[in-house]
């Protein structure tokens, strides 16, 4: 069910996006008129891209997970740094110097630390996503913040576990039925003077699939993540590398 949800996510990010980077040939035109000398005045109008294709590759990304568990309250996981593969490209649009939206498709590296009793378990997941926010302040100046909301389908399930780092269990599942189909998150975040920004984003859903079902060894099933709910938390790191149409001069 997951690698057909993969494709249809896709396959919806192609649609929206392929009418709106058609877009990008669409140029804006802007009269300036040029002053010579006394007697000789040119009017010279500049077309104007509002559309135009960014990606932004992260330096680094704080994970962690508030987390509640059978015989605990709910607090958060020792910190998680994760450096790779977390990349994200976006269509932007800009409507004015000062209001501008995006759509982009993404690769995230995402997961927490949890610790029980002696045993250390690292759960995490890549993921394939959508996220849709809008830009608002200087964008001229790179000045701005950004506000919006995205969806994250899990294609890889990853844990490792020890009790001593010398003996350490591992393994990975793609598209496992240990996460839910779909992780919903919503982000706010920051740039400031340079292309580099940073990212809140807050997961809304249950890390764990608490359906999920294991043989138990006497022919039945059990559900390992039953009263586990994990919601994650990460804050990111990246910056902006735009390919935005130079303006062009039309005589």
């Amino acid at each position: 069910m997951k690698r057909n949800l993969t494709l249809l996510l896709t396959s919806v990010f192609l649609l929206i996006a392929a009418p709106l980077i058609a877009q990008t040939a669409k140029d804006t035109a802007e009269t300036v008129t040029i002053t010579i000398n006394e007697t000789d005045v040119v009017t010279v109008t500049t077309a104007k891209s509002k559309g135009y294709i960014s990606v932004i590759p992260e330096l680094g990304v704080f994970q962690s997970a508030a987390q509640s568990r059978p015989g605990t309250n709910r607090e958060l996981t020792y910190l998680r740094y994760s450096f790779a593969v977390n990349i994200e490209g976006r269509y932007n649009y800009d409507f004015n110097d000062h209001f501008s939206a995006f759509i982009g498709l993404g690769i995230k590296n995402l997961g927490f630390t949890d610790k029980i009793g002696d045993l250390t378990i690292k759960r995490r997941v890549y993921t394939l996503g959508v996220p849709v926010g809008l830009r608002i302040g200087n964008l001229g100046r790179n000045n701005f913040v950004l506000i919006g909301g995205g969806i994250d389908l899990p294609v890889n399930y990853r844990e490792k576990s020890w009790t001593s780092r010398k003996h350490k269990q591992k393994f990975n599942e793609w598209f496992s039925d240990r996460t839910p189909v779909v992780m919903p998150y919503v982000f706010a975040g920051v740039n400031i003077k340079t292309l580099l920004t940073l990212k809140l984003s807050v997961y809304t859903s249950n890390f764990f699939n608490t359906s999920f079902e294991v043989p138990d060894g006497s022919g039945g099933t059990y559900r390992p993540y039953t009263n586990y709910d994990a919601r994650l938390i990460t804050l990111s790191l990246g910056f902006r590398i735009p390919f935005k149409k130079r303006d062009r001069v039309v005589m």
